[in-house]
């Protein structure tokens, strides 16, 4: 498995992201440390006396992702109350776990380079819980009570049940706009636009 990132990728991805290459380098460093080990795609050309085309398309040697719990830990994550949601998002096979490219992309969509509307289309993502495409009700009830009840909060500052009842009832009024019980994304965005702050409080650092 690679102990570093040839430049070829290091060019690639940085054309791709947000990202510095010391900040991608960065990434890396912390997949590393987790655990995480990266393989590059096998280039079909390596591929040439296999037969069957289908096998000579693109693909990836053995890798080891690194687990939710392990990137919860993280000093930037410990006291995000949507750690685990951001993993569950972002896990390319679902399973929470996230590959070093899993990895990158959400750096990159937390990175304060990153555009408006990329953060909104990841927050969207992150918010929809049943991942339905919507955002109704339940979604709503379960991001406010992460929010208000995570970790570093003081008892004054949670929310009680029928607070998020009522806010739930409030941003639905607000933004529901075909008046169908979920919010689509387009009505969605309307709500974060509304938000000038949003971009800055999306956002990690990847040095730590």
């Amino acid at each position: 498995m690679l102990a570093k990132l040839s430049r070829a990728e290091l060019d690639e991805l940085e054309a791709c992201t947000c990202l510095s290459e010391a900040e991608i380098v960065g990434v890396f460093a912390k997949f590393r440390e987790l655990g995480g080990q990266h393989a590059p795609l096998l280039d079909s050309h390596l591929l040439e006396d296999v037969d069957d085309e289908a096998q000579k398309q693109p693909t990836r040697r053995r890798e080891k992702r690194v687990a939710a719990e392990d990137i919860v830990k993280l000093s930037e994550f410990e006291l995000n109350p949507l750690a685990e949601q951001l993993c569950k998002t972002f896990s390319s096979d679902g399973s929470g776990a996230l590959s070093f490219e899993d990895l990158l992309d959400l750096y990159n969509v937390l990175s304060p380079k990153a555009p408006r509307e990329l953060k909104t289309q990841a927050a969207f993502r992150i918010y929809d819980y049943d991942g339905d495409g919507f955002l109704n009700e339940d979604d709503l009830h379960k991001l406010l009570k992460a929010l208000s009840h995570g970790p570093g909060l003081e008892e004054s500052e949670t929310l009680s049940d029928e607070d998020i009842e009522s806010l739930v009832h409030r941003v639905m009024a607000a933004g529901d706009v075909d008046r169908n019980n979920r919010l689509n994304y387009s009505e969605f965005r309307k709500i974060m636009n509304r938000i000038p702050d949003f971009p800055a409080r999306f956002r990690v650092p990847i040095d730590s």
